[in-house]
């Protein structure tokens, strides 16, 4: 019994050593190099998504050099803010915490989540600019599904977290 739950172990172990390459870790960009993969999973939405709402192709070039205009986040200025962020909590978790300290802190979160806000308005103004009637009906019909299937996917997933594997039979 000592040598299978020995080898049980060893596989588990092997086998995450092998997965890890392939899991949640990797799907953030850390560099633009490493962005190849996430850039083409976007392309692929980003196609689909021009084919569901039908786009011209004129349509299509404006709302790809849009989508570059409003690139999802500036290269630097992300690893910032995370930083702010970190740099708030030690602050906020420190003995004697400097209010001069956290109030900069939580300007600077703060102005760059306004910047974020006021490109994402720009960019869905201009967006609306280019598309018919119809197609941002169905660009909303899109995301309305799409949100509903995050939600079931939820679901689903705490349903499979209160199935426990190693469950005693009777």
């Amino acid at each position: 019994m000592k040598k299978v739950s020995k080898s049980l172990m060893v596989l588990s172990v092997v086998g995450m050593l092998f997965a890890a390459p392939y899991g949640e870790a990797n799907r953030g960009c850390v560099d633009s190099a490493d962005c190849t993969q996430e850039s083409n999973r976007t392309e692929v939405r980003h196609k689909n998504m021009f084919k569901e709402i039908n786009l011209t192709t004129e349509q299509e070039v404006k709302i790809k050099e849009i989508f570059k205009k409003y690139k999802s986040c500036p290269e630097g200025e992300a690893p910032q803010v995370r930083d702010a962020r970190v740099e708030l909590m030690k602050e906020l978790d420190s003995a004697q915490p400097s209010e001069q300290k956290i109030k900069e802190l939580k300007k600077e979160i703060v102005n760059f989540q306004a910047k974020r806000l006021d490109e994402m308005i720009s960019m869905k103004q201009e967006m609306n600019g280019v598309l018919t009637e119809e197609q941002i009906a169905k660009l909303k019909e899109l995301k309305e599904n799409n949100k509903e299937d995050k939600e079931n996917h939820k679901k689903t997933s705490k349903d499979k977290k209160k199935w426990n594997f190693f469950k005693a039979k009777d």
